[in-house]
């Protein structure tokens, strides 16, 4: 029986390389597709591609954080494909990170070309990731107070910080 299960397991392993030589992500369909069962294939589902298209478009423009970018997508009613529950930062980050939405998917440590509809441009996913690289971003301030950094306490020497209060 072990020989059976071990030959089992390389006949599906070697289904899904050849699979995915031919294009087809040989797995669950990430958010913004759907698994057609009939062709065994992978197509766009289209209110969720909205949503990934936006979360992709907003992240470029280097104005968004994965916090923000999660509410856009909890707003937008996407929930993780296995949890069924709301995304998390990290998933939003996944989405972000995966070639499959410009046409190309990896499997196996190789990338494929994929014969599934790319639902964002190569150059969108290029500049998410030229700004998600880019950690010396500056940081955006709510408020800008005149003296911050300038004063000390007379006291200890410590720096005085500015904070906002409402009303």
């Amino acid at each position: 029986a072990k020989n059976y299960i071990d030959n089992l397991s390389e006949e599906v392993k070697k289904g899904h390389l050849e699979k995915a030589q031919q294009g087809q992500l040989p797995s669950l369909a990430p958010i913004g597709y759907r698994n057609n069962t009939q062709d065994h294939t992978i197509e766009v589902h289209e209110q969720e591609a909205e949503a990934v298209r936006r979360l992709f478009k907003l992240y470029a423009t280097g104005n968004y954080s994965l916090r923000q970018l999660r509410q856009v997508a909890i707003e937008a009613g996407v929930v993780g494909r296995r949890s069924g529950r709301q995304l998390t930062k990290s998933e939003v980050a996944r989405i972000l990170n995966n070639p499959i939405y410009y046409g190309e998917f990896r499997w196996g440590g190789k990338v494929y070309k994929g014969a599934h509809t790319p639902i964002i441009t190569k150059e969108l996913f290029e500049a998410v990731r030229a700004v998600m690289s880019d950690n010396h971003r500056p940081r955006t301030h709510r408020w800008e107070f005149s003296f911050r950094g300038l004063l000390t306490c007379g006291h200890c020497g410590c720096s005085i910080t500015a904070e906002a209060h409402k009303g």
